[in-house]
């Protein structure tokens, strides 16, 4: 599956790579190894784009740095991801900062519903002067922004019943990231709203214990939700944003 959001993604994950390794002398470097985790599986875009970051890396310093893509969630949830960042124990880490969100409250600020109308605000946004405001304020947090990318607007799937209208969604158990301005939104509409890693989404769908979730349609595919989810609504209601730190 590709997308002007991936191709978007890995053009930015490209220059920034290129162009920060390129002040390093190639010369009689040591080899630098480096690990870097998402939540995303090996078919989801964002995984191909880790993996020619990773490809490209170790070709621009000819062979003197190491990148070693971890897919999956292999390496725990985003939170643990970047806890582990922090300790200094994964080099990178790319996905949601939402975890982040009780230190850093200005990462919720994405969480707000229909604040765009397309992908072209959204990048505007993404290379402004906000957005690099934001990685100003999780530097005291241990973390290093490297870039923003895009991934999709956010839409709803539920086992239960169509959603066609706002009252529709009123007693649906949906699973939500562990964000106050997330939670909140969908509380108010009326949703019985459940933080949850996304690694325990599709095992939850599937027995049951949750009617649905929202996600862009990309995550949605590449994760199977079809397989457990009946109805889809495409309400465009959040664009999530995922950050590339060190």
């Amino acid at each position: 599956m590709t997308s002007t959001s991936t191709r978007f993604a890995l053009r930015r994950l490209t220059l920034m790579v290129g162009a920060a390794l390129a002040l390093c002398s190639t010369a009689a470097l040591a080899e630098v190894k480096a690990k870097i985790g998402h939540a995303m599986p090996e078919t989801h875009p964002q995984a191909a784009a880790m993996n020619k970051f990773a490809e490209l890396a170790t070709a621009y310093t000819k062979g003197n740095v190491k990148v070693q893509a971890y897919h999956g969630g292999s390496l725990g949830s985003d939170e643990k991801q970047l806890q582990a960042v922090q300790s200094g124990t994964q080099e990178l880490y790319i996905g949601t900062l939402a975890p982040l969100s009780t230190r850093v409250k200005e990462v919720q600020v994405w969480d707000l519903p229909f604040m765009f109308q397309n992908e072209k605000e959204v990048y505007a946004v993404l290379d402004g002067a906000s957005s690099k405001a934001i990685f100003q304020k999780i530097e005291p947090a241990g973390l290093v922004g490297l870039t923003w990318t895009g991934m999709g607007f956010r839409n709803l799937s539920n086992s239960k019943r169509s959603v066609n209208k706002l009252e529709d969604v009123a007693g649906l158990k949906i699973r939500v990231m562990a964000n106050p301005v997330a939670l909140e939104t969908w509380k108010t509409i009326g949703a019985n709203a459940v933080p949850m890693a996304f690694a325990e989404v599709f095992p939850a769908l599937e027995i049951k214990a949750l009617d649905g979730q929202e996600n862009p349609l990309v995550h949605m595919y590449s994760n199977k939700m079809q397989e457990v989810q009946k109805f889809i609504s495409v309400t465009n209601h959040v664009y999530t944003p995922v950050a590339l730190v060190a």
